[in-house]
């Protein structure tokens, strides 16, 4: 997949990259990479509705051009653009 507009964040031996586009499609997948293994998991990440109501689906929302950094067991997402609209 030519995924662009993501981020990634480093931990440990494995990088975390979240969302970005693909051709015309805004993507809200999570995915780690181990560079041990060198193997690819899906991951099903928990969206925090009492911080931020915005997303009551409890899913990632579909973002590009945004930034990520984790703390501690958390990635936290901010800025970019939504498929929605511009987030803050």
């Amino acid at each position: 997949c030519a995924r662009y507009m993501h981020s990634c964040c480093k931990l440990g031996n494995k990088v975390i990259i979240m969302g970005g586009k693909y051709q015309k499609t805004v993507l809200n997948d999570v995915w780690m990479f181990d560079s041990e293994s060198y193997r690819f998991s899906l991951l099903a990440p928990h969206v925090d509705t009492d911080i931020n109501d915005t997303f009551p689906e409890k899913q990632c929302p579909a973002a590009h051009g945004h930034q990520s950094v984790i703390v501690g067991q958390f990635l936290i997402v901010f800025g970019g653009n939504l498929r929605k609209g511009y987030s803050d």
